[in-house]
């Protein structure tokens, strides 16, 4: 709900103080004292300023929390397993408990009140990481992680926290509690600020409320519009809060990164799309969030009669999103003005394109390592969103992205390989609470583990020797692996090492198009002379060139004749590929 200044901030009239907690006995306070009597225009100004400022910045994020269910392991296995999950892909070691939590975020120039879900592993023996879980698609209130945590995504929640992690999934502004009249589909900053506060929410529940035995790693990951919400709060935690947050890694799914391009197809191809109700969401999403953009549009200006009355009712109306795909026609673009779409088509400066353009992932580079997962039969979110999403992060500096694609599988069979991929991903990077690294000593000519009192550890190097150090004689392999465990617990981590640094600009293929957008020409070049083919088609899959290079670093191409829009750019060499686009405008 959005925050009611009258009941959130009580006065006390022992000491002219407020405080921030709508819960006295959480006893966390903190005072502005002031002087009741403002004498000047001056003096009101200078303390509104200091009251917004405390209110943003100053005040913690967690609101209350809510128990909602509480699991032994055994009945955590029996209830993932009675939902379809099968045994063999468990390795449940905890019970889990449930609980809704309510925490303040940002919304426009202001804080609200929203919604997540917390699933924590009881009593865990080895420190847990957070792992926060961005949700999927939704338009109702009741269908999210913390309003449904027994079905849909509250079960990946529930069975990553029986495997020892502590898991927050933020419902986001306008679903769950929230009060907001629509939710910011794929707005960049509201999804990961909605997964950043509920993260800071949890640090204090940590501090404050229920020990969680929670460690300092934290990983990332989320499917469909999860996806992009995982790697917009990438974005955020890694170039606005360096100092508050450090991310272990990040496992993106089946996500929309490239708004502005490859997505973007879907709203203007003339074809039948699985989920049509995307568009109208988008679009009444951004005109709540971009009101001095949209401010020339009506409804009536975007949508054809009877969707300029209907995509309102059904969006602020809380209906499901299954409810709405069934509203509307089965080619989202009969939804919108034939003007308003032909002018989407070929103005930069529309509002729509704007928006979207502003909220494309692609302009920045992750610097932790991030898995991509995704599927090429997927019929909902295009699987180019992450060939073109690994390309364009390589291209910007990114040191460890890596793509995995699991076929043919659509949209909805694609979640099952993607979120077991994530969790053996995770696996490798968890570290349970031991801080250890591995070091070559080239003097010694061995390979040692750097850590502090090692008398409390034992060491299982991969080619079953024992020990804190390892004879650079006696690796065979060009990476040597070492299994870490604390005597007294048991907790353990695996630390690994390349010892012969792969130069991948020497094996792989990098072609990068500048400029970019074109308009007359344009040049492809590659990181290394290249020989092997192009080919470069429309979004749709038209080939518009298509021929073999030659030992060449770089090629012009003269664009003006080919149609206006987005371009994807192949470069295959002995079955390794290069893939990015560019736009022509």
């Amino acid at each position: 709900m959005q925050l009611d200044y009258s009941s959130t901030w009580r006065r006390r009239p022992d000491d002219r103080c407020f405080s921030t907690s709508k819960y006295s006995s959480r006893g966390t306070e903190s005072c502005i004292l002031i002087n009741m009597k403002i004498p000047n225009l001056k003096s009101l100004l200078i303390f509104t300023g200091l009251l917004s400022f405390f209110l943003s910045y100053g005040q913690d994020r967690f609101v209350s929390m809510n128990r909602i269910d509480s699991f032994s392991r055994q009945e955590v296995l029996e209830f993932l397993t009675d939902q379809g999950i099968p045994e063999e892909f468990m390795n449940i070691d905890y019970g889990v408990e449930l609980y809704q939590v309510l925490y303040l975020c940002e919304y426009k120039d202001s804080l609200t009140e929203v919604s997540g879900l917390l699933a924590r592993p009881i009593h865990p023996k080895c420190q847990a990481p957070l792992l926060l879980y961005h949700h999927g698609t939704q338009a109702a209130d009741f269908n999210n992680p913390s309003t449904s945590p027994y079905g849909g995504e509250g079960l990946i929640c529930m069975l990553l926290a029986g495997e020892g992690y502590v898991v927050g999934a933020p419902d986001y502004i306008g679903l769950g509690t929230s009060n907001i009249r629509i939710h910011p589909y794929q707005h960049a900053f509201s999804q990961a600020h909605s997964s950043i506060n509920l993260a800071r929410a949890i640090r204090e529940i940590n501090s404050n409320e229920v020990e969680l035995n929670l460690g300092h790693e934290i990983m990332l990951t989320g499917y469909s519009q999860g996806g992009f919400s995982t790697m917009a709060s990438l974005k955020y935690m890694q170039e606005s809060y360096a100092d508050e947050f450090t991310v272990s890694c990040a496992a993106p799914m089946s996500g929309a990164y490239d708004m502005d391009g490859v997505q973007s197809v879907y709203l203007t191809r003339d074809a039948p799309y699985p989920t049509p109700g995307y568009v109208g969401y988008i679009i009444l999403s951004y005109m709540e969030m971009y009101p001095d953009r949209f401010a020339d549009y009506s409804f009536q200006d975007i949508f054809v009669e009877p969707y300029d009355s209907l995509m309102p009712t059904l969006f602020y109306g809380n209906r499901s999103i299954g409810y709405i795909n069934s509203q509307c026609p089965d080619t989202p673009n009969l939804v919108l003005q034939i003007e308003e779409l032909e002018d989407y088509k070929v103005n930069p400066n529309h509002p729509l394109r704007m928006s979207l353009r502003e909220n494309s992932l692609l302009e920045w580079a992750p610097d932790v390592p991030v898995s991509l997962h995704y599927c090429e039969g997927d019929d909902q979110v295009t699987y180019l969103n992450s060939v073109v999403a690994d390309s364009a992060w390589r291209a910007n500096g990114a040191q460890s992205i890596q793509s995995l694609d699991f076929g043919m599988l659509d949209h909805n069979g694609c979640v099952l390989p993607a979120v077991l991929a994530t969790r053996k991903f995770f696996n490798d990077y968890r570290t349970n609470g031991i801080n250890a690294s591995l070091a070559i000593d080239q003097t010694q000519g061995q390979v040692e583990v750097a850590i502090e009192t090692p008398e409390n550890y034992r060491f299982q190097w991969n080619n079953g020797l024992n020990g804190r150090t390892i004879g650079l004689n006696n690796i065979s392999s060009n990476e040597i692996s070492v299994e870490v465990e604390e005597k007294s617990s048991g907790c353990r981590t695996t630390l690994s090492l390349d010892l012969i640094p792969d130069d991948l600009s020497e094996h792989t293929i990098n072609a990068t198009v500048m400029p970019n957008p074109a308009s007359m020409y344009t040049r492809i070049r590659w990181n290394r002379p290249f020989t092997g083919e192009l080919l470069i088609t429309d979004l749709l899959g038209k080939v518009v060139l298509e021929k073999s290079v030659d030992n060449q670093d770089h090629l012009y191409l003269e664009v003006d004749h080919w149609p206006r829009g987005n371009y994807i750019v192949r470069s295959t060499l002995s079955g390794s590929q290069d893939i990015t686009r560019f736009s022509l405008r």
